[in-house]
């Protein structure tokens, strides 16, 4: 298949860069706000935590990776919901976009320290409701979605959850200082993100590869029906 795209002229990337625009004077503006305000030093809301403490370059490492985890599951089903809703597959659109918001949730709770320190020491909130506040879109999303989900590699997002329920039970169970409720609870917590990251990867590429099939079977479908027509028509005139 020939390349169908065409250089873009000058003009229009003038007209195209917008939501760059768009996106900097937001950031802008936070960034003015962060440098004007004075409770919160500015060194500690832009440079990196290993840095702020002198620590190693290796720290929180594996906390990170799970960041990174968290970030996939959400744009992987955010994209795939896009695809899903542009092919004409609404269930699958919503089933992959409610799972990239709770994605999200759970993506900022880890990344914030919501439930384990916001909400707790900010809010007053204590951290087993906290801890309840989050996962319950979670839980709403699982019962929601429980026939889509049994249409998907569900035998992973099962070792994902039971990653997350060793976990929890880790945190209640364990000294919260010893070195086995570290590797019980965040080994697992650490073992489950990943297993909920590649769920939603492979979901993803299953309904994405499952309406490109589609599609091209209806295109093909579509060519075999002209090429019909255009036969029959053509042996017509001939007929004549």
């Amino acid at each position: 298949m020939s390349e169908r795209r065409r250089r873009i002229s000058f003009d229009r990337q003038l007209r195209m860069i917008m939501p760059l625009v768009v996106l900097w004077t937001i950031a802008g503006l936070v960034l003015l706000a962060a440098g004007l305000q004075t409770s919160v030093p500015l060194r500690l809301l832009l440079l990196d935590t290993s840095s702020l403490g002198d620590l190693p370059w290796y720290a929180g490492l594996l906390s990170n990776i799970g960041i990174l985890a968290w970030t996939v599951s959400a744009a992987s089903a955010g994209g795939g919901a896009w695809v899903a809703a542009q092919t004409d597959r609404p269930s699958a659109a919503r089933f992959l976009g409610v799972g990239a918001i709770v994605a999200t949730i759970l993506l900022l709770d880890d990344l914030l320290l919501l439930h384990s320190s916001f909400m707790p020491r900010v809010l007053g909130i204590p951290k087993a409701l906290a801890m309840l506040l989050i996962i319950t879109p979670a839980l709403g999303w699982l019962a929601m979605f429980a026939g889509e989900i049994g249409r998907t590699r569900w035998t992973v997002l099962v070792g994902a959850l039971s990653a997350f329920f060793i976990s929890v039970g880790a945190d209640q169970l364990l000294h919260p200082t010893g070195s086995t409720a570290l590797l019980f609870e965040d080994g697992a917590k650490f073992l489950g993100v990943l297993g909920w990251s590649l769920y939603f990867v492979l979901t993803t590429h299953d309904i994405v590869r499952s309406t490109i099939t589609a599609a091209k079977s209806t295109q093909a479908r579509a060519d075999a029906t002209l090429r019909i027509e255009r036969d029959t028509s053509l042996e017509s005139v001939l007929r004549r």
